[in-house]
């Protein structure tokens, strides 16, 4: 895997869930693990370097199968806005990252929060 980057990861993942993509992905009527269709939001993390949505470790790990075979380092919880880094294998905390984690966090709930289009 990829040396760590999850300080420098936050801001182009940022700038991909602005987009109409991952808004509708992230939304909780329609949010689904790309692989198995799990629904639960506190089950799904969307990998910040290309917006794949699975499931986490607690259902199939397919997110984590994402990350491992493609090489990304971090993802984010969907339901609870925990970010992970892969490569350091913990949490990026709210005090220990940049303020773009801060800022995926508050994208991830506005987008939770919006009604379907």
């Amino acid at each position: 895997m990829a040396a760590c980057v999850h300080n420098s990861v936050a801001a182009k993942a940022l700038e991909l869930m602005r987009s109409d993509k991952f808004g509708a992905e992230v939304r909780a009527q329609s949010a689904r693990c790309t692989k198995c269709a799990v629904a639960i939001p506190s089950a799904l993390w969307l990998c910040l370097q290309c917006g794949y949505l699975g499931c986490g470790r607690a259902d199939k790990e397919h997110v984590f199968k994402h990350v491992e075979s493609a090489r990304h380092a971090s993802a984010i919880n969907i339901g609870t806005g925990q970010v992970w880094c892969y490569v350091c294998e913990e949490e990026v905390f709210r005090d220990a990252g940049p303020a773009d984690i801060e800022a995926l966090r508050e994208r991830v709930v506005a987008l939770r929060e919006a009604p379907e289009p």
